[in-house]
């Protein structure tokens, strides 16, 4: 766990220390598209400029299904 954390605090530290003022963010940008390239992943870049990268797997799915079926308990609890 220890390794995840200090990869995190050094990621944090040099995202950060990137001169990246409002409208001006390319080179962090670019940090970041290139570190999630490097790591395995697809990143996505939109028109905006947001880095936008995808996990995989169907955890979305599960948790929607979930949330689906609770809403139904709770409406068919509510009606009876």
């Amino acid at each position: 766990m220890k390794h995840y954390i200090d990869f995190i605090a050094e990621q944090l530290k040099t995202l950060t220390a990137i001169p990246s003022p409002s409208g001006y963010t390319k080179n962090a940008t670019d940090y970041l598209m290139k570190l999630l390239q490097d790591m395995g992943y697809e990143p996505k870049l939109s028109r905006k400029g947001n880095v936008f990268v995808t996990r995989g797997g169907d955890g979305l799915l599960r948790f929607l299904e979930r949330v689906r079926k609770r809403s139904l308990d709770f409406l068919h609890m509510w009606i009876r």
